[in-house]
């Protein structure tokens, strides 16, 4: 939870909560607009990662220039992202190109899905593959087991040896 801040207006006197309150609500539903609009604006276009990289470039506090355009690559759960970016983020619903906002404590952050990668690899497709061989495993593991035979006689010669 951000820590409390205090506000002074321009002769130095603090600024009671409830005048600030409604400020901020006001700040935060024209933040919010100008995130929907930046997103009619991908979604009127062409809607590509090209496209939403130049509107990072125009519109993003968080561009760092053309080495970091804002684009994030293998996020995981343990990235350390807050909360509501991460599951968006993660969300195995999505499909490339989605697009949405999601609201953190930091604000507004206009998200563009690109794929799920693993490796170099699609994510989906390498869950799938460890999903089959796991299933693969199990029924080796299961015909392993019923062609083991018991041995009564070898086991009690075994253990009457030593």
């Amino acid at each position: 939870m951000p820590a409390a801040v205090t506000s002074w207006d321009e002769q130095g006197n603090i600024i009671p909560e409830e005048e600030l309150a409604p400020l901020r609500e006001l700040n935060l539903a024209a933040a919010r607009d100008h995130a929907e609009d930046i997103l009619a604006r991908l979604r009127a276009g062409e809607a590509t990662e090209e496209s939403f990289i130049e509107l990072v470039r125009e519109y993003s506090d968080d561009y760092r220039g053309e080495e970091d355009p804002g684009m994030y690559a293998d996020i995981t759960r343990h990235s350390g992202f807050v909360r509501p970016f991460l599951e968006w983020a993660v969300d195995q619903s999505h499909s490339p190109g989605d697009v949405g906002i999601v609201e953190t404590e930091f604000g507004f952050h206009i998200m563009f899905f690109s794929s799920f990668n693993y490796e170099g690899r699609n994510l989906r497709y390498s869950l799938a593959e460890r999903d089959k061989s796991t299933t693969a495993f199990q029924e080796w593991l299961l015909e392993a087991r019923e062609a083991i035979t018991w041995n009564p006689t070898f086991f009690s010669r075994l253990v009457s040896e030593h």
